[in-house]
Order: C-alpha cells, then sequence, then structure tokens
C-alpha cells in the first residue's frame, strides 16, 4: 500500500510540473486544450511566455522521469503474471501499452 501512495504522489507530482513548465507556456492557456489543462493551469499559475514552449530541451533525464509514469505499472504487471497469471492484469498491461503507445498518437 505505501509503494501505491508513492506512485500515486509521484503522479502527481509529474501532473503539476507539466503545468507549471508547459501548460502555462501553451497557447491554449486559460483555454480547453485536448486533456483540459490549460484551464486548470490557469486556475493555478501565471501566464507564462508563449516562444518557451517549443524551447524545452529534452534530455535522457527528463525522457526517463516522464517514462517511470508507465513503465513502472508495466513492469508490475509483468512479474504479478509470472508469479500468477490473471487475465486483469493482462488486459490491464496491454491497455497502459496501447494508451502509451498509440493513445499518445492518436491525441496529439
Amino acid at each position: 500500500m505505501f509503494r501505491f501512495i508513492i506512485y500515486i504522489l509521484y503522479i502527481v507530482y509529474m501532473e503539476f510540473r507539466l503545468l507549471q513548465k508547459s501548460c502555462r507556456n501553451c497557447r491554449y492557456y486559460g483555454k480547453y486544450c485536448a486533456f483540459g489543462k490549460g484551464k486548470l493551469s490557469a486556475m493555478i499559475y501565471p501566464k507564462g511566455d508563449p516562444k518557451k514552449f517549443l524551447s524545452k530541451k529534452i534530455t535522457w533525464k527528463s525522457f526517463i522521469r516522464d517514462s517511470l509514469v508507465s513503465v513502472v505499472p508495466i513492469i508490475i504487471g509483468i512479474i504479478l503474471l509470472t508469479n500468477h497469471f490473471n487475465r486483469r492484469i493482462l488486459i490491464g498491461i496491454i491497455v497502459i501499452l496501447a494508451l502509451t503507445t498509440q493513445g499518445n498518437n492518436c491525441v496529439r
């Protein structure tokens, strides 16, 4: 249970980081975007500079930090499947993989 709470806190941290670093500089700041985060960001953070939105450098550190959101449940699911096969866990892993690969492509 403790690990679950840490994971949820990590996801919340990543969402607020996204709102602060990207959404406040986005052209949809204060408006509804595909995720509704432009409105949410406007409630929490002041408007940033839209020119900074595309100037963000993507490093391995940021890539790994963002990837952990989906990689951790997939790894845990695979470990659980090796201990005891469960169809629900397998379906959950497939759904997470579909959302993190094809889901992002469709939305963006």
